[in-house]
C-alpha cells in the first residue's frame, strides 16, 4: 500500500462524500413523505457539499497549502565525496538552533558557492508549507544570497534524538 502514500485521496473522498450526501437527502425526503421537488433538494445539496469541501480540504480555502519564509542560521561542511558512488559534492547543513537536525544537498554549484563565500555559518531560507498549521513539507530556496543551483538530490535527516525541530 504504499503506493497510496503518493496519490491524493481527496477526489476519492469526494466522490464518495457526494454518493454518501446524495442518498442520505432521498432516504431523509422520503422518511419526511415529500413528494416534489427531489432534483432541486439534490442540487442545493451538492452545492453545499462542494463548497464546505473546497473550503475544508483543497488548497481554494484558508487552511491548506499555506506558504511561508523561513530564515534559519546553519553551518555547513562539504562532506568527503566517494567518487565511485557520486562524483557531485555533498553539502551537509545543520541547524545552529536546532542541534541534531540537518539537510544535505548534492550540488557542485552550491559547494563552490560556499566555498568562495569562507563563512561557516550562514543564512539558509526555506519555503515551508502547512496544512491546518502541521507542516507538510519544505524546500531550501536560497542559501547565503545564492537562490538557484542545480541539485542532484537533497534529504533531510535527524541523528540522535533531536528535542526540538525547525518545523514545529
Amino acid at each position: 500500500m504504499t503506493f497510496l502514500a503518493y496519490v491524493s485521496m481527496l477526489p476519492l473522498i469526494f466522490v464518495f462524500g457526494m454518493v454518501i450526501l446524495l442518498g442520505l437527502v432521498l432516504m431523509l425526503r422520503r422518511s419526511m413523505g415529500i413528494k416534489s421537488g427531489k432534483l432541486k433538494l439534490l442540487g442545493v445539496s451538492s452545492l453545499i457539499y462542494t463548497a464546505l469541501f473546497t473550503f475544508f480540504l483543497t488548497e481554494a480555502g484558508p487552511f491548506m497549502g499555506r506558504t511561508e519564509l523561513q530564515t534559519f542560521k546553519m553551518r555547513w561542511k562539504i562532506k568527503q565525496q566517494n567518487s565511485q558512488q557520486t562524483p557531485t559534492a555533498e553539502v551537509l547543513f545543520s541547524f545552529i538552533d536546532f542541534p541534531g537536525n540537518h539537510i544535505g544537498e548534492y550540488s557542485d554549484a552550491l559547494a563552490e558557492h560556499l566555498r568562495t563565500g569562507q563563512k561557516t555559518e550562514i543564512d539558509a531560507v526555506f519555503e515551508v508549507t502547512h496544512d491546518y498549521g502541521r507542516m507538510r513539507g519544505h524546500s531550501m530556496v536560497e542559501v547565503d544570497g545564492l537562490r538557484e543551483w542545480p541539485s542532484e538530490w537533497g534529504y533531510a535527516q535527524t541523528t540522535g534524538s533531536p528535542e526540538t525541530s525547525p518545523w514545529d
